[in-house]
């Protein structure tokens, strides 16, 4: 038997011959079978399966390169959003597409808050150091005209003939002790030396500050609660954090209408005690926050806003920390003092 393929001299064709012997009983070959069969239409289904193989490659080739492309052009967009990000200080760093920089992105995040911190804090000291180039120049020569001015003033409203002015009189000697106050507000604030401190605890402080302070919320038809927690010694001035709690209360008493309450509270968190001042006042305007602790501003008609920057002045020569944290229900002040400081 004989089997070949072969190009059909007639047709042009590929062809498939088939040959076989045929013989007799004998064993006497007396002829051939022969048959041809073309291969046209199996080679050209071989070639449109081919093609259509080739197709589906084709377009699945284009779909892959098709979303590379995709994830590739996300990528160099999120990545020039991260450079963005960073150059411009912005802590608001989305999400991104490779997991693996996740925490690269959370340590970017943390430095950059950090960094936004440290910014807000120089710039508060740079206008805390402005004030004191300010009260230090001009503290003695005001200071010593109007202890003159005063004493005149005491002096003539004393006189029979002056005695129909007398409440002209006192009002200017008044007007001239709350500019005497400023001034010592301002020294308050550039006091360099450090205070003398000695271990003690804080609420012994507030104990004996609490009289004076459940006196001021009574006139004002105001109300007052201490919740003393247990505290450990720390290094304080007495006289300095009587100042920050008086200026503290009186803040938030200010800030609240007849009937609410003032809290105050001490406590331990981590390696700090804590003292909280919290109001129930309309809270502080969010675009305010940023300014509290600035030298002269205040929200108050009648206030001189030094009060809150001679707090953080305080805190700083006790190496403490004021937060705050204010809402349309009120304002809680946080002072944290480390406990290590006692150690030192």
């Amino acid at each position: 038997m004989l089997t070949k393929v072969y190009t059909s001299s007639i047709w042009g064709i590929p062809t498939l011959s088939y040959t076989n012997p045929i013989f007799d009983r004998n064993g006497v070959m007396i002829g051939h079978a022969w048959a041809n069969i073309t291969l046209r239409e199996m080679y050209k289904a071989l070639l449109i399966h081919s093609l259509e193989i080739l197709g589906i490659g084709l377009i699945t080739l284009a779909l892959v390169l098709l979303i590379l492309k995709k994830l590739f052009n996300r990528l160099n967009k999120e990545m020039n959003d991260l450079a963005t990000a960073i150059v411009n200080n912005d802590t608001e760093i989305k999400e991104y597409l490779l997991p693996e920089l996740k925490p690269v992105i959370n340590k970017i995040r943390n430095h950059i808050t950090e960094m936004n911190q440290l910014q807000a804090e120089m710039t508060r000291l740079d206008r805390l150091n402005l004030v004191g180039q300010m009260a230090a120049g001009i503290a003695h020569e005001i200071r010593n005209p109007m202890t003159t001015v005063r004493g005149y003033l005491q002096l003539l409203g004393a006189k029979s003939e002056f005695q129909p002015h007398a409440s002209a009189f006192e009002l200017m000697i008044q007007e001239l002790d709350r500019a005497n106050s400023i001034i010592t507000e301002f020294l308050s604030i550039v006091k360099n030396s450090p205070p003398v401190r000695q271990g003690q605890n804080i609420n012994e402080i507030l104990r004996r500050l609490y009289p004076l302070l459940e006196a001021d919320t009574f006139t004002q038809s105001k109300q007052i609660a201490f919740e003393a927690g247990e505290t450990p010694d720390i290094l304080l001035n007495a006289k300095e954090i009587s100042q920050l709690v008086l200026n503290l209360c009186r803040n938030g008493l200010d800030a609240m209408q007849v009937g609410g309450t003032l809290t105050i509270r001490t406590y331990n968190e981590d390696e700090y005690v804590v003292f909280c001042v919290e109001d129930e006042g309309c809270g502080i305007p969010p675009e305010c926050l940023d300014k509290i602790g600035t030298p002269f501003f205040t929200t108050k008609d009648n206030g001189t806003g030094l009060g809150l920057a001679t707090c953080y002045s305080i805190a700083d020569r006790h190496n403490a920390t004021i937060d705050l944290n204010s809402s349309s229900g009120g304002t809680k002040f946080f002072v944290r003092f480390p406990c290590l400081a006692v150690n030192q």
